[in-house]
C-alpha cells in the first residue's frame, strides 16, 4: 500500500504552492487540499467499514456467551455508494464512529464549499484565500495525526522522499504520522491574528460595498432596497418598484440589521482563539453575505462583486440569521 506516500507527497506539493503565495497557485493548493483530505476521510471510511463487518460477521456466526454483541447500525449498500461520491457525508461517518470530532468535521465542509467555488466558478476572494489555503493545510495534518493510516512503501522504487522525516519507509512505526505533520508545517503556519486580519478585512470590505449598491437599486433608503430585493426575489415576476400590500406584509430574511451584526461581528474576527471558531465564524457570515451578493449579480445581469470573483459556502439557512435579525427592521447599519 502507498497510503502514506501518496499523502504525504500532496501535502509537499501543496506546501510548495502555498509558499510560492500567487492566487494562481493557492487556487491549485486548495484543489490539492480537498482532494487529499478527502483521500484521507475515504480510506478511513473503508477501513472502519471493514471492521465493522468484520466484527457483525463473527458475532453472528460465532456468538460468544458473555460478550456484548456487535450493535452499531452499519450503512446499507445504497448509504455506501452515496458515501463513495459525497465529501461531506465521508466527515459525517467518521464523526458517528468517534474518529473526527464534529467541529472538524463543519470546518472541511465549508473548506469543501470554498474549493468548490475555486475550481468550478473560477471565483476566489484574493484576500482571504491564502489564510484558508494554510487553515486547510493544517486541519490536513491534523487528519493525518488522527486518522494515521496503515499501510507502507512497496520495497522498490524511489523512496528519499522519507529522509527527510526521518522515518523509514518499509517499516511504519507509531509516530511516523507526527513526525510527518511536523516537518511539513514548519516555517509556514500564519500566525492567527493575521489570518484572522485578513479575512475580517475580506467581509468589512464586502459589506461596504454592499451598501454603497444598494442605494443604486432604487431611491428608498437601503433598508427599503434591501427588502425590495428580496421581494423582487422570492418572486421575480414582480416590477422592483412593486410597494404594494404584498410588499408591506412581506418578511425579508436580511435586513440592514443582519448587514450591522456581520460586520459587528466581522470586526472582532481579530479576537478570535482559535482557527475553528474564526474560520466558522467567517463561513456564517459569508454565506448569509453571498446570498445578497448573488441577487445583485442576478438583477444587474452580471457578476458586480468586489474583490473579483465571488464565494458561497454551503451552509443552511437556519445558520445564518439569528431570530432577532428576522425580527428587528428598525436598526441602522
Amino acid at each position: 500500500m502507498e497510503a502514506i506516500e501518496t499523502v504525504v507527497i500532496a501535502l509537499e506539493e501543496a506546501r510548495s504552492l502555498i509558499l510560492k503565495g500567487k492566487p494562481a497557485h493557492l487556487r491549485i493548493a486548495l484543489i490539492v487540499l480537498d482532494n487529499t483530505v478527502e483521500t484521507l476521510l475515504w480510506r478511513s471510511t473503508k477501513i472502519s467499514l471493514y471492521e465493522d463487518h468484520i466484527r457483525e460477521t463473527a458475532d453472528r456466526q460465532w456468538p460468544q456467551e458473555g460478550k456484548r454483541p456487535f450493535r452499531k447500525k452499519l450503512p446499507s449498500k445504497s448509504d455506501i455508494y452515496w458515501m463513495d461520491r459525497d465529501f461531506n457525508l465521508k466527515a459525517r461517518f467518521l464523526v458517528k464512529r468517534g474518529l473526527i470530532p464534529s467541529e472538524t468535521a463543519a470546518l472541511l465542509r465549508h473548506l469543501h464549499a470554498y474549493r468548490n467555488e475555486v475550481q468550478h466558478r473560477d471565483s476566489l476572494r484574493v484576500v482571504s484565500i491564502r489564510a484558508v489555503s494554510i487553515v486547510f493545510f493544517e486541519i490536513a495534518c491534523d487528519l493525518l495525526l488522527r486518522l494515521d493510516l496503515p499501510g507502507k512503501c512497496p520495497q522498490w522504487g524511489d523512496q528519499d522522499w522519507a529522509t527527510k522525516y526521518e522515518i523509514d519507509p518499509f517499516k511504519r512505526k507509531e509516530g511516523d504520522a507526527a513526525k510527518v505533520a511536523r516537518v511539513l508545517k514548519n516555517g509556514l503556519a500564519v500566525g492567527l491574528p493575521e489570518t484572522a486580519s485578513r479575512l475580517s478585512e475580506d467581509l468589512v470590505f464586502r459589506l461596504d460595498w454592499l451598501v454603497e449598491n444598494l442605494q443604486q437599486i432604487s431611491k428608498d433608503s437601503a433598508e427599503d432596497s434591501l427588502k425590495a430585493l428580496q421581494f423582487w426575489a422570492a418572486d421575480r415576476s414582480r416590477a422592483l418598484d412593486d410597494r404594494g400590500p404584498s410588499f408591506t406584509s412581506f418578511r425579508p430574511t436580511c435586513t440592514m440589521n443582519s448587514l450591522k451584526r456581520w460586520r459587528d461581528s466581522s470586526r472582532e474576527l481579530p479576537g478570535s482563539t482559535s482557527s475553528l471558531s474564526l474560520v466558522s465564524t467567517f463561513a456564517r457570515i459569508d454565506a448569509g453575505l453571498g446570498r445578497i451578493e448573488d441577487l445583485i449579480e442576478d438583477l444587474f445581469g452580471h457578476d458586480v462583486h468586489p474583490g473579483g470573483g465571488d464565494m458561497r459556502w454551503d451552509v443552511d439557512d437556519s445558520e445564518m440569521y439569528s431570530e432577532s435579525d428576522e425580527r428587528d427592521d428598525s436598526s441602522s447599519y
